[in-house]
């Protein structure tokens, strides 16, 4: 960092600088000096640029090295910009000295304007003022406290599932029972999350869930606008986000850890349009992704590549994007052969409900609505599709975890999975109905061995990967998403009654 920083351009620059330092050499001992001494240098020449998008990209680029920092030290620095005076084009001349301001040992020139005695006066009304309204403020506080203020929109919480039972949170968590295809006919609801008694996890309706790979975690998202944290297997609430605006449909854990040199991260989507990835240990903002469309609709789903540095995104107009985690963009290049990959995936259909890379990274697999040919499979470079999965609108996809089968959920009802060996025309394993109303999830073990889907008919469903019955399970209410923990132990539901049941073998 030689060359001081006083510009949108340098910075930029020394960050590509720095990603490519990393590609080369991901476990030099030496990298998170060098992103300290970035992150100190961009503070400090923040002040010149005033380019609110500039400052946005500033702001990701400080929290991906600060990530990088964490991960090998232990410790978050801080990331603030400073306020923005001018831009460098234009930096303030200093004042000569009789304009400066006074030094503390000079005597304060003398008040002009209005007499000493109305700006007594005004301070005391002023004061008065602001008791006042304190006052009320306590007031109303006071009338309201134990009082549930509710929505006359929102449907009343729903009545906990019957059966499950409510242990106090185990100093030592036994390990789950792994599910399996011969135990699979004894799952049981074992616990439902209710951050308060007799409240759903989410009002108006849960819409997401995910398992962290590496901790025992799940998190969900919903109408509410909430993303919630849950212990596992307990599902004591630990933890919240409370900065989206609008239903929000997507979240994803980075597939952090030995295989993979980004920090660990957490991604969401929704309702108004934008991605958000947040530093999966601190939860601060670590970046926000805005398409360049002017109306991009609703964020459907979004996932991370299995190395961490690319998002996949499905979206309400058609499209399906991919974005560079580190520079924030849809446009760039990571690489030469792979700048292509940074583009935007035009889908043919009404919308992209759902999207899912291969496990080796090297396909990519979208969910189309509005259309017969429900799941476009594309190449490598996540540009030219080379394998359609027909049979209908689909609503959910996901890859077998070798990659040799993909599994689709139509809005039909039936379940497809499919060959991939066989494209572009892959052969059927399996493909009739599962779930009246519609497939809205679907999701692989993490072995390979089984699969669950969930339905607008209320119901959990586990087959074969040949597309074998092997359990159905009673919700209750339309199931909006499922997952399953890396250990095989549990599946997490969410419905539309806005609750997190965790299943497993008793």
């Amino acid at each position: 960092m030689e060359k001081r920083m006083t510009n949108f351009k340098t910075m930029q620059d020394a960050h590509l600088a720095l990603l490519a330092r990393q590609d080369a050499a991901p476990n030099d001992p030496a990298l998170p000096a060098a992103a300290e001494a970035y992150i100190a240098e961009v503070t400090a020449g923040s002040t010149w640029v005033a380019d609110p998008g500039e400052r946005d990209l500033l702001r990701a680029y400080l929290r991906y090295w600060a990530g990088v920092i964490y991960q090998q030290r232990g410790i978050y620095p801080k990331t603030e910009l400073r306020p923005a005076e001018t831009t460098a084009a234009a930096r303030p001349v200093s004042p000569a000295p009789s304009e400066r301001e006074p030094s503390p040992t000079t005597a304060p020139a003398p008040r002009r304007g209005l007499p000493g005695w109305l700006w007594l006066l005004g301070g005391l009304l002023g004061l008065l003022l602001i008791l006042g309204a304190a006052g009320m403020i306590f007031l109303r506080a006071g009338q309201g406290a134990g009082q549930e203020v509710i929505d006359p929109g929102v449907p009343d919480p729903a009545t906990p599932l019957p059966g499950i039972t409510r242990t106090p949170v185990p100093q030592t968590p036994e390990p789950a029972v792994p599910i399996d295809q011969n135990n699979a006919a004894q799952l049981q609801p074992l616990m439902q999350a209710e951050p308060l008694p007799g409240v759903a996890a989410h009002t108006g309706g849960a819409l997401a869930v995910d398992f962290d790979p590496r901790e025992p975690e799940v998190a969900t998202a919903g109408a509410d606008g909430a993303v919630r944290f849950w212990t596992v297997p307990t599902l004591t609430l630990s933890r919240q986000l409370n900065d989206q605006r609008g239903w929000v449909r997507s979240v994803d854990y980075s597939p952090y850890g030995d295989q993979s040199n980004v920090p660990a991260l957490f991604l969401t989507g929704g309702n108004d349009g934008l991605l958000r990835v947040y530093d999966l240990e601190s939860l601060q903002l670590f970046a926000e992704y805005r398409p360049s469309a002017v109306n991009p609709g609703f964020v459907f789903a979004a996932r991370f590549s299995p190395d961490g540095r690319l998002i996949a995104s499905g979206h309400g107009d058609g499209q399906a994007r991919i974005w560079n985690v580190a520079t924030g963009t849809e446009s760039g290049a990571l690489s030469p052969d792979i700048s292509s990959r940074l583009a935007q995936i035009p889908s043919g259909g009404a919308a992209v409900l759902d999207v899912a890379f291969a496990p080796d990274g090297a396909a990519l697999a979208l969910a189309l609505s509005g259309t017969d040919n429900g799941v476009l499979l594309m190449d490598s470079t996540y540009t030219n599709p080379v394998c359609v999965v027909s049979g209908g609108a689909a609503a959910a996809v996901a890859f077998s975890p070798r990659g040799d089968r993909l599994a689709a959920g139509l809005e039909n009802g039936n379940l497809v999975i499919a060959a991939l060996s066989e494209c572009p025309q892959p052969r059927n394993y399996y493909d009739n109905l599962a779930h009246q109303g519609g497939v809205t999830d679907v999701a692989f073990s993490p072995g390979g061995d089984w699969l669950v889907t969930g339905g607008r008919d209320g119901t959990l469903k586990l087959w074969s990967p040949e597309g074998q019955w092997l359990a159905e399970l009673a919700v209750g209410a339309a199931v909006e998403a499922v997952a399953v923990s890396a250990d095989a132990g549990y599946i997490a539901s969410v419905d539309a009654n806005g609750r997190l049941i965790l299943w497993g073998i008793p």
